[in-house]
This record gives structure tokens, sequence and C-alpha cells, in this order.
């Protein structure tokens, strides 16, 4: 019942004070809703649980050639075997192998993503099916089986959502599979962010046509999905792999020399599936809580003027009888109802702002889908908020409860705790500055980080210039595949870049093996000849281009020649190298006439056992950035695709014109070379450089924004302490008028004051603002996280919004009529 009285009275007390009500309310909002809607992004995408039975025993595996400088060089099936049967590590082990395929036989070609798995795989997931099953033991073979299942997006695109699509024969890449199960629609393959989702899964032995046969040497397979074994954690996983590979090394000598560093390593999912967002998101989720604690701040200074100016209330009630207890509590009380009201709008405002951040959230976020409001997310709004509710009201009402009931407190309102209040409130200011300087500090980071980014020379000219890709099918009977020689793929390529030169608009076109900007290229280690080889080998991004591409992309070229048509296979292997791979494998010196070799192909990876042929260096071309804006001296080591070519091909036009009408007559040419070839993806390169650069887009977006929130409420408060330090030295200022002293000496006097809080936040703001630097150093290009230049600006508009806040209370100040104050008191 005297709860009921509590909030009975705290509700009469805010309808008597309605501006610091509504103040109140609307700083909290924004500090809860704010950060209910950033931990909403984190819960999603870092906090909440893969939806896999014990998400935490799933990893990936992954092997290396660390010597050699090949990263991610894949396996062999009797490593498969031997990490099933042998390692003792794992219940279960599915092999990963993601790639795309062509879907024909229907009104036009469609690309789709797929996955190569083990017939476990699904088993290992503990998924279950939508409509029909899933892949299982049932469909073990040696080769391809013919049992595929399709995921809900592409039921429903492709087969219209009828259920009679079980038992449906489809052609994939030429060869027919049968459609035996449908995923429900929150199933998605797992894997790094910003990669297509998975349209369709089959099954593999791998050890049968496509397939060589199985070597310990030839390591074709991709990658690995496992199952520890129950009560082994990732870190003890780690360390009996690395056991576990010494005894593999120490058994099969020939097939890992000292000189490759062969090594294995696990990733748990949970980070493969977080990516490089958990530095973003953790950065602003931190930078989110320093808003908080700012509108903690203003809160905390309101109510302790509040109950400053409340003195004479609680004397009044502690003269009846009320105890220090019955005062604190009844405070207590109103911040309860403050935050609790607070927190529940606050949530209002977080779906609302949830629905704005969608629109410019980066594809680089997991799990996107999974964004919104839960029951986890509801429960940290209210932990929030009853946390503000001590950090914003105890104080508060512990100094209202040490108010004395005597006369004095009966009488006057100022007095020593007046400004004991007033000392604790600057203090809370300084404490504000200095966290607004954080924010300022890393918004500025990222937004330097940001204009960088969008002013690298990519090295080659991005306007009016298209880009897609395409894929040649991989059938399973080697005998039925059209382009397994490199000459009809030269046929291929030859022709549609004739084809393509005859679209209206197009100035020229060239085709490669990565889609420039669209995707990291996986480096390969390379040896020059007549160089010792110890130690590991140097690594840079191989890439077969035609010789088109570099006019088209407008790459210079800086000494020798380009690839010509002649460069075939017929001819000697040449490659051009970029100026960051002379300098990397060369030196000073001129590599014009050199030669080099991959090592890649030098341990049998993928499907080509063959040693790596020596190839000569015919020309250098400008540096270009092929993987990601943010890259740094990348070398680059282009073969003539006409020499080496890989099934996939990115095709780059520069044409002016409508680009629907552009990418519509592009995929019409090639398709007229080959009717059954979908040209996907055909993207401008404008848009492609804009997507690689919005994860930092995102968070120099939101932290700027977060960082001018900042601004504002510290601006809010200075002004209030100030305005408050006036009213409360009303009569000291009168004093001083009579005494004698001048408006520009109250002025400054107040000024004075009021900058002590600033300057020593500022101060205190820039030391904290430099551990916090570095937190981002992950996310920043092209700045430091000590950057003077923005430690500099951040301090000095902090300053100049600190003087603007103290100046106009101050100015009142040296207006106060020393008789009048004299006489209100």
């Amino acid at each position: 019942m005297s709860l009921w009285k509590d909030v009975q009275v705290s509700l009469r007390t805010m309808r008597k004070s309605p501006r610091i009500t509504i103040t109140v309310l609307a700083t909290l909002v924004l500090g809860i809703g704010a950060n209910t809607a950033i931990f909403s992004i984190v819960n999603a995408t870092l906090l909440k649980p893969l939806p896999f039975r014990d998400p935490g025993q799933l990893v990936e595996l992954r092997a290396d050639l660390k010597r050699l400088g090949a990263r991610n060089v894949g396996f062999s099936v009797p490593e498969l075997d031997d990490l099933r049967l042998r390692a003792g590590i794992f219940s279960a082990v599915s092999v990963v192998w993601r790639d795309t395929c062509n879907l024909t036989g229907g009104d036009r070609p469609e690309r789709l993503e797929f996955v190569a798995v083990s017939p476990n795989y699904f088993s290992i997931l503990d998924a279950k099916p939508q409509l029909g099953r899933l892949i299982d033991s049932r469909d073990t073979a040696n080769g391809f089986a013919e049992a595929a299942v399709i995921s809900d997006a592409l039921w429903h695109n492709e087969f219209g959502g009828a259920k009679s699509v079980i038992g449906r024969r489809v052609r994939l890449d030429n060869d027919l599979y049968t459609i035996v199960g449908v995923l429900p629609p929150q199933f998605h393959h797992p894997s790094t962010p910003g990669l297509h989702l998975v349209d369709l899964w089959i099954t593999s032995g791998f050890s049968a046509d496509p397939f060589p046969a199985p070597q310990r040497s030839l390591r074709f397979i991709p990658g690995m999905l496992a199952r520890l074994n129950p009560g082994i954690t990732p870190q003890q996983a780690q360390v009996r792999l690395e056991v576990f590979s010494d005894s593999l090394r120490r058994d099969y000598g020939s097939d890992y020399p000292a000189t490759a560093g062969w090594t294995l390593s696990i990733t748990p999912l949970t980070e493969v599936v977080a990516g490089s967002a958990r530095t973003l998101l953790t950065s602003l989720l931190l930078a989110v809580g320093l808003i908080l604690l700012i509108a903690c701040v203003n809160v905390a200074n309101l109510l302790l003027v509040n109950a400053t100016a409340r003195q004479r209330e609680m004397a009044l009630r502690l003269a009846l009888g009320a105890t220090r207890g019955r005062i604190i509590r009844q405070m207590l009380t109103e911040s309860v109802l403050l935050s609790l009201m607070s927190a529940a709008v606050g949530v209002g405002a977080a779906a609302i702002g949830l629905r704005v951040l969608a629109g410019v959230l980066p594809s680089q976020l997991p799990r996107l889908n999974a964004i919104g409001l839960d029951a986890r997310v509801l429960a940290f709004s209210l932990a929030i908020a009853l946390l503000t509710t001590f950090v914003v009201g105890l104080f508060p009402a512990w100094q209202a409860s040490r108010t004395h009931p005597g006369t004095a407190e009966l009488r006057e309102r100022g007095g020593s705790r007046s400004r004991r209040s007033a000392g604790l409130g600057k203090s809370l200011i300084g404490a504000e500055v200095g966290l607004s300087l954080v924010l300022l500090v890393a918004a500025g980071l990222l937004l330097k980080t940001f204009w960088n980014l969008m002013e690298v020379n990519p090295g080659f000219n991005s306007h009016h210039l298209l880009a897609g890709s395409f894929r040649l099918p991989t059938p399973n009977d080697p005998k039925a595949d059209e382009y397994l020689d490199i000459d009809q793929r030269t046929h291929l390529v030859r022709e549609s870049i004739r084809r393509l030169h005859g679209v209206a608009g197009v100035e020229n076109a060239a085709m490669s093996s990565v889609v420039p900007l669209n995707g990291p290229v996986v480096p390969g280690g390379f040896r020059v000849e007549g160089v010792f080889e110890k130690g590991d080998a140097p690594t840079a991004l191989e890439v077969s281009v035609t010789p088109e591409f570099f006019s088209t992309m407008g790459t210079p070229l800086l000494r020798g020649r380009m690839f010509q048509e002649s460069d075939d296979s017929m001819s000697q292997p040449v490659v051009l190298v970029d100026e960051a791979a002379a300098r990397l494998l060369w030196g000073g010196a001129d590599p014009v006439g050199r030669r080099v070799r991959s090592t890649r192909d030098i341990i049998g990876s993928r499907l080509r056992p063959a040693p790596a042929p020596w190839m000569t260096v015919v020309g250098v071309v400008g540096d270009a950035k092929l993987s990601s804006l943010d890259e740094i001296e990348v070398p680059h080591i282009y073969e003539s695709m006409y020499q080496r070519s890989r099934r996939q091909f990115g095709v780059v036009v520069r044409a002016t014109g409508d680009k629907a009408a552009l990418t519509r007559d592009v995929r019409r040419a090639i398709q007229t070379v080959d009717p059954d070839l979908p040209v996907s993806d055909m993207t401008a390169m404008t848009d492609l450089i804009s997507n690689g650069v919005g994860d930092r887009r995102f968070a120099a977006w939101l932290l700027g924004s977060f960082a001018l929130v900042a601004l504002l409420l510290t601006c809010v408060g200075v002004y209030g302490i100030a305005s408050y330090s006036v009213v409360r030295r009303e009569k000291e200022m009168g004093i001083r008028s009579a005494l004698g002293a001048t408006r520009q000496q109250l002025v400054i006097m107040i000024l004075r004051d009021g900058m002590v809080p600033v300057l020593v936040g500022t101060a205190c703001g820039s030391i904290a603002a430099v551990f916090s630097g570095r937190m981002l150093a992950a996310l920043l290009f092209g700045v430091s996280s000590e950057d003077g230049l923005v430690f500099t600006c951040a301090g000095f508009t902090l300053i100049v919004i600190g003087v603007l806040a103290n100046y106009i209370p101050a100015r009142g100040a040296g207006r106060i009529d020393p008789i009048t104050a004299l006489r209100n008191e």
C-alpha cells in the first residue's frame, strides 16, 4: 500500500514539474531507444545461437601451406578419411564445396549457388525438411549422387511452391538430378557474410568422376564442416589437431615436405558466420552505450538540481516524521517510473529505428533476416532501464535524504548543500564532456577512413564500366565436357568478346578470372627463377585476363608489352606483373624477361597435379585494386587467359547508355555463342566500389549520428549546469555588483567556473579516446588511431560548445540588478 502511495506521489510530482519530466523522458528515451536498436542488431548477428543443434560444437576446418605462402589449400580424400576415422576429435565430418552451377532446360538458363556435401551434412546440422526428405546415407556414392535438396526461396521462385516438385528431374551443368526435399525458410547454409544464399545441396563421395582418383597430395576438396566430440572445446580440439597433423607428417613424409609447412586449423562456426562484423558491431554497441551514459549524466544533473530545489520540501517531511529511508524510497520510485516509461517508449522508438537502419545496413553483416525485437532484446531494455534508475536516481535520492530538518533548511534554499550539489554537477559535466570526446574522435576517425577509401585510386577508371560473371558447366562425365580443353574455352571467350564489341554503346570489352572488387581473391605463392627457394614463398594475387583487359579497365602499361592474341596454349607461357609484384619479387630490378612459377600447382592443389610451368614476364602494369579498396601494396600476377583459364569468368564492359538495356544486350551477346550460359550480377563498377565500403559507411554514418546526439546532450548539460549556477549564486552576483564588479568581470567569472569541468573533461576524454581508437584499428584505413587532426578538431569543437553553452547564462549573470537580487533574498 505504501508503494502505491509512493507511485501516486511520484506521478503528482511529475505533473507539477512538466518541463523537467519531459526533458528527462526525452533524454532517456533517446539513450534507451538507441541502445535497444543497436543491441537488436548485435543480438541477431553475434549473440543469438546459430539455429543448429549444439552450435558451439560446430567448427570449420582449414589447411594451409604456410612456408609456400598458400592459404586454404584444401584437403585430399585420404585426409578426409583420416579426419573422420583416425583423429578422434570429431563425431562427424562433412565436405563443404561451395560453387555455382547452371540450371538449364527451362525458359532461360539460371545461375544457382550450390553446396556439394557429404551425406552426413544435414545430420551434423540436425536439419529437418519442409517437404520430402534430406540427403542422408541412402545417397552414398563415389561420385555425385542424383539426389538434390533445394531451398525454400528456389522452390517458390523457380517452381512456384508446388508440392509436385518432389521427384522432379532438373538439369544442372548438363547432368540430371532428382529433387528429393525442400528445406524450411529459416534454414541457410552457414557461411561468411556477404555471400549469396545457397539455392541447392547435392552430395558426393568425391572419389569418382568428375574427380580424380584419390591421392594424399591431390587436395581438391576446398573445405570441411565438422562436429566435435562431446566434451571437447574448440581450443582443446585445436591442440589435438596439431598433434594429429604432426603424426601425419611423420607417417607420410613425402606428401608433407618440411619446406611446405602443412598445418591444420579449426575455426568455430559462430566466428565464421560473424566474419569481420564483430569488431564493427562491438564498437557500435560501446558507442551507443556512451550515449546512454551521457544521457544518464544529463538526467542525474537534472534530478540533482531538482533535489536541491526540493530541500525545503524534504526538510518539512523529515520534520513531520518521515525517515531518511522513506525519502530515498520516494525519490527512487520517481526514478523507476521515469526509467520504465522511457524504456516503454524507447522500445517503440527502437522498432522505428530498426526500420530506418534496415535501408542502410551493409551486406557484410550476417543474419540480417534475424534482426528484430525478441524476448532477449526486451529483457535488455528492461535491464538498462533499471540500471539507469540507480545511475541517475541513487545519488540525488541520497542527497535529498541528508537534508537537515532544522529551521535553516525550512527558510533557505541555498547553503553548503547547494554548493556540494553544484560541485558534483560540475564533475558530472566533466565526465559528460570526456565521453562526448571519445565519440567525436571515433566518428572522426571513421569519417576520415570513409573519405580516404572514396578517394583511393583503384588503378582503373570505374566510370561507364559494367561487370558481371558467368560460369562454364562442369558435367560429371568428363567426356561430356565441351569446355574441357583450353582451346575450346579460348574459342568461347574470343567469340564472346567479338560479339560484345558489336553491342550498341559498348566501347571495349574484356574477360578475367575475377570480377574486380566483387569479393576477396585468394593469394598464391610464387617462386622466382634463380632465387634460392628457402623460407615462405612470397604471395601474390593470380588473375587470368584477356589482352583487352587493361585497355578496358584503363590500367596503364609501364614497361614491356601487353598480352597479344598470339599468347595462347601453343606459345610459351607469359605473365604481366604490377608494380607491387615487381617490387616484392625483384626489388628495384627490371622484371621484364625474368621467370616465375606458382607454388600452388607444385603441391597438386585442386584438379591439376602437374607441376606449374615457368612463366616469362613480358610487361609491367600499374597497380590496381581487384579485391578491395583497402588493400595496400598487394601484388598481382596476370596470366593470359588463352594460356591458362578457369571455369569462372568475369565480364568487364566499358559502355555508355541505359544500364538495364546494356545488361540485357550483354547477356544476349554471350548467349548467342552458348545459349546455356547465364550471365549474372551485372553491376556498375561505381556500385561495386560503393558496396565495398558499405561497412565503413554504415559505421561512419551511425557513429557520426551518435556524436551529434552526444554534442547536443553535452551542450544542454553544460548550459543547464551553468544556468543553475547563476540562479544559485544570484545573491553573490548582486553583492559583487554592489561592491563594484563590472558586468564583464561577472561574465568572465561564470565562464571561468563553467569551463573548468569542460577543459578537464576534454583532457581526460583525450586519454580515453586514444584507447578507444585502438579498438577501431581494424576498421581504419589511411588514418592513425591517434590522428592529431581528428583529436584537435574534436577537442576544439567541445571547447567551443562549452564556451557558447556557458556564455549565454554568463551574460544573464552580468545583467543581474543588485537591489533586486538582495531584495529577493
